[in-house]
């Protein structure tokens, strides 16, 4: 969890615009320094667009990892215009990790400086950004072919994928015979996500094994039935504790 907290806070109070752009061009994360700049235009969720020409160079920034260097003329959020020096790469996940510094009065030395100064930068930001998604998807073998996954937060749709992926990884590693998904710690889900939990347990089963699904919140449980989602198939349990119980009962039983 050290690195985790270390990572987020050289995220957030790095002197340089940095931000964390979706594939769907919405903004992901944005550091302090960009929010201090840009203001509501660069909160979580806001589409790239609004900071005009950032979006038009997003769609070219180049597949797999390359860096893309470019200069940029954007509007701040006292109106004003101001020119950027802009470094920008697609990662692994389809990310787009952005950083921008004020060009000012900067010669050409002093521009290739600032340039290689962004890239070492945002691949430092690249890696501690995936430390921090691997911490956030704890998968725990609390038995053997048991596995559980405790999440906690707000689960949407990006990080239900990520989820899905590095569990069905983990139950062909081990031969996992049961998957416990454990919510007691969400306290919400997007109607994308509640969706994407339900496929993952058909996914699970189509590997051979079962997942349970435990510590459901009542505003979970609101979201799951207002989608109408047919829960008939899927084994629900009040707790972790309860879940590990019915786990060990079937494999004595078998």
């Amino acid at each position: 969890m050290q690195n985790d907290s270390q990572a987020r806070r050289f995220f957030s109070t790095n002197p340089d615009v940095c931000l964390v752009v979706r594939p769907d061009g919405t903004i992901a994360q944005s550091n302090l320094a960009a929010e201090r700049v840009f203001g509501a235009g660069v909160r979580q969720g806001a589409p790239l667009g609004e900071l005009g020409a950032l979006s038009a160079a997003y769609e070219e920034v180049h597949e797999g990892g390359e860096p893309s260097v470019f200069d940029c003329s954007l509007r701040e959020r006292d109106g004003g215009r101001a020119p950027y020096v802009c470094v920008a790469w697609r990662a692994e996940g389809d990310e787009i990790y952005v950083a921008l510094r004020p060009k000012g009065h900067l010669d050409v030395s002093e521009l290739k400086r600032v340039e290689q100064e962004l890239l070492a930068k945002m691949e430092l930001i690249h890696k501690q950004q995936q430390v921090i998604k691997d911490l956030g998807i704890p998968i725990i073998q609390v038995w053997d072919q048991v596995l559980t996954l405790p999440l906690v937060g707000v689960v949407d749709s990006a990080r239900a994928a990520d989820v899905m992926e590095n569990l069905l990884q983990t139950v062909v590693q081990t031969r996992a015979r049961f998957a416990i998904l454990d919510l007691t710690g969400v306290d919400l889900v997007d109607t994308a996500t509640a969706a994407h939990l339900l496929q993952m347990i058909n996914a699970i089963r189509l590997m051979g094994a079962e997942g349970i699904i435990t510590g459901i919140r009542p505003t979970v449980a609101q979201t799951m039935i207002g989608l109408g989602l047919d829960m008939s198939t899927t084994t629900t349990l009040a707790s972790l504790r309860d879940a590990l119980k019915l786990c060990i009962r079937r494999m004595s039983s078998s």
